[in-house]
């Protein structure tokens, strides 16, 4: 008796074969659903940490009389959001400690779809500003100057090697007004989106869009790291993050000139 409920119990090969074709469906159905979960949680992650810089931001203004972080060429640039310590303590980010690598942040608070840039201190271990888990933050984040104000002495203003700052008391509509956005390597308009960027300039390391170009060109690349590579985040100067699509990004009177 035993032995025929043994045998009773027993599947057989078509039964297996049966519950594996099932499983194996189940898992197909449910892959893309991970995928998107993933991605979403990617991308909440990513704009907790500009919403986060942002903050560290309007601290480092109310004890700046009302002035964002400068940016200057040069030796000067340790003053960029990137490298300034008093915005870094802010923030409260782990950084390289090398005086010309504070820009190397902890690659725990970067977005994690950030992958498409690296440096030289990234990769060689002998190298005297490599530090494991750190990776520069140009390669993530860029800071928006566009029309900003000049300040200092010296150079004429108009050149980039004058500090520039944005002022936050003369910034208008600071709810439509960009701060941050994802950036640079990789990044490029969707190739369903026919925007015209006649006109735009390209500078340096910091998000700005290409002249005669229906792209976001080298190095102005903005990255569209999210929604299928259709949504960049963005921070805006009153504190708030959004996923925005190219043609939200490309309207720059609304959102990259912050006195208009």
């Amino acid at each position: 008796m035993l032995t025929n409920r043994n045998h009773a119990t027993r599947f057989t090969l078509v039964e297996l074969l049966v519950v594996m074709a099932i499983i194996s469906i189940l898992a197909a159905m449910l892959m893309p659903a991970l995928r998107k979960a993933k991605e979403a949680s990617y991308q909440v992650k990513c704009a907790n940490s500009m919403r986060m810089m942002g903050l560290a931001m309007a601290m480092y203004s109310s004890n700046n009389n009302g002035m964002f972080t400068p940016v200057c060429d040069g030796v000067q640039m340790l003053m960029d959001f990137e490298f300034n310590l008093e915005y870094l303590d802010y923030l409260g980010v782990a950084y390289n400690p090398n005086s010309w690598c504070y820009n190397h942040w902890s690659k725990d608070f970067l977005c994690p779809n950030s992958l498409d840039g690296i440096s030289i201190a990234e990769l060689d271990s002998s190298h005297w500003a490599y530090r494991p888990g750190f990776r520069s933050v140009k390669f993530c984040y860029g800071m928006l100057y566009w029309s900003s104000t000049y300040i200092g002495t010296g150079t004429p203003a108009g050149s980039w090697t004058t500090p520039r700052v944005i002022k936050e008391g003369l910034v208008r509509s600071p709810s439509n007004k960009f701060l941050f956005l994802e950036y640079p390597a990789g990044g490029r308009v969707p190739a369903n989106q026919t925007v015209d960027l006649t006109g735009w300039a390209t500078y340096g390391n910091y998000p700005t869009m290409a002249s005669g170009s229906t792209v976001f060109a080298s190095p102005g690349y903005i990255a569209f790291r999210h929604g299928n590579g259709q949504i960049v985040n963005t921070s805006y100067i009153d504190g708030h993050v959004a996923g925005n699509t190219c043609a939200v990004v490309a309207d720059k009177n609304k959102h990259w000139y912050p006195y208009q």
